[in-house]
């Protein structure tokens, strides 16, 4: 028997994909990036090498954002608009609100709302990418009944997370050119004055383009990961997406105008 020679495409294809093309393919490719994650053994740089970035990221969005005195300010401004609504329903005084105002100055100062954003991103992060994970491993092993190890589910989860990546960027510039730290790549930019109390502004804010662009990757990931048809499990990611992010959205601003109320 004479061995025959391999192709080029037959070598390529059987290549492993390495991991720094696969952290940028993943924008304009995210179905080859996830056929060659399909046939590689689960690794732990594939979820850990994004959440090192997107952490790295939020400590410098941090640093950047929480230094301009602008964008404090324009947190406390949204404290304040919902406190002068319970002065103008008449469940709080001019004086009890400033008092309240002057208590909540004290703690939202430069270095604490730099602390906050930090921990958040170190701790935050983690989290969020377990939680991701968890929620992908049980859509696949009871939803679609594809048995896979949990490392995998962080795989998908990580890799898609790329376009956080560029959306911490952009909403870095976004809040730096508004100065508010409410602006953001959304369909809230479209209002003048974002008002957390309205419903219809936080169902914009809601919309992020980023979060869609994200969904979708990873959905492109679950189906090749499943073998499923990869336009309905777009179908079902954004069914389920728009479903939470309504809920959440409407739960906000309920909230916002509850508290103004109490």
């Amino acid at each position: 028997m004479t061995d025959e020679p391999i192709s080029a495409a037959e070598s390529e294809a059987t290549e492993p994909m390495p991991l720094g093309s696969r952290l940028f393919n993943v924008y304009a490719a995210p179905g080859e990036v996830f056929e060659s994650v399909r046939q590689s053994t689960p690794a732990h740089a594939n979820w850990l090498v994004p959440a090192l970035i997107s952490i790295l990221l939020g400590i410098v969005f941090s640093l950047v954002v929480f230094s301009q005195p602008d964008i404090v300010a324009s947190v406390m401004d949204a404290q304040k608009s919902v406190m002068q609504a319970r002065v103008d329903a008449g469940k709080m005084t001019q004086e009890q609100m400033e008092q309240a105002l002057d208590a909540s100055r004290a703690f939202m100062s430069t270095k604490f709302m730099i602390t906050m954003g930090v921990a958040g991103a170190v701790v935050g992060t983690p989290v969020t990418f377990l939680f991701m994970g968890t929620l992908v491993f049980l859509f696949l092993r009871f939803a679609l009944k594809k048995r896979e190890p949990f490392l995998r589910s962080l795989e998908l989860v990580g890799l898609s997370w790329m376009i956080y990546v560029v959306a911490s960027l952009v909403t870095l510039l976004l809040v730096m050119l508004k100065g508010s730290i409410n602006a953001g790549p959304n369909l809230a930019l479209l209002v003048g004055q974002f008002d957390p109390t309205s419903y219809l502004h936080q169902l914009l804010a809601a919309i992020n383009l980023f979060t869609v662009w994200f969904m979708i990757v990873l959905a492109v990931g679950i189906a090749r990961i499943s073998g499923r048809p990869t336009g309905v499990i777009v179908a079902m990611a954004l069914g389920a997406w728009a479903v939470i992010r309504l809920s959440l959205a409407i739960a906000s601003a309920w909230w916002t105008n509850f508290s103004a109320n109490l």
